[in-house]
């Protein structure tokens, strides 16, 4: 599928649809690979205002605990095999 600004711009907004619809004010932690679905849920959270935390898919269960009490997570995006 070849790439626009439009495309891109069509695909933020049904991420950022999805992500609040899931909460009323999402927080959302992205534990991803450096990916195009990846990268589009940054800038989706980021172009409409929802708090975004990108986390390196190796960190640590001990640091990823410390990250989603602090930051008071409400949504995870987590990369798997399907994406």
């Amino acid at each position: 599928m070849p790439w626009s600004y439009a495309a891109i711009g069509r695909r933020l907004g049904r991420t950022a649809a999805v992500f609040l619809r899931a909460h009323k004010k999402p927080h959302v932690l992205l534990f991803t690979a450096n990916s195009l679905d990846g990268a589009c849920a940054d800038l989706a959270c980021l172009v409409h205002g929802i708090p975004v935390a990108p986390v390196n898919p190796e960190t640590d269960p001990e640091a990823l605990g410390w990250i989603l009490d602090r930051l008071r997570v409400n949504v995870v995006v987590a990369e798997t095999d399907e994406l």
